[in-house]
């Protein structure tokens, strides 16, 4: 329930959305590259984590709810949302 109303809030103002969702799935590829790197156990609990993974769904469902909103293709605030799904298709598919 929470999660679709985060969806829903961030689907309101996608030039906001943006600024906030780059932060965050920036923060997620930096834990993803740390633990990549450092092969620590504490580097690897940070991505293979619950938390971690509801992160990437969570986004996920925001940036689909961007890119079919039903919003007018020439939308240049949606296109900039558009612009973060192969950041985020890369950190959640990239093997560690």
């Amino acid at each position: 329930f929470m999660g679709n109303c985060v969806v829903e809030l961030y689907s309101l103002d996608y030039a906001s959305s943006y600024q906030h969702a780059f932060v965050y799935i920036r923060q997620l590829a930096l834990h993803l590259r740390g633990a990549m790197q450092k092969k620590t156990p504490e580097t690897f609990r940070a991505v293979y984590c619950w938390q971690y993974v509801h992160c990437l769904r969570l986004w996920g469902a925001v940036l689909s709810s961007a890119c079919g909103g039903g919003k007018a293709d020439g939308d240049d605030e949606a296109e900039a949302m558009r612009s973060l799904v192969y950041p985020l298709a890369g950190g959640s598919l990239r093997p560690p």
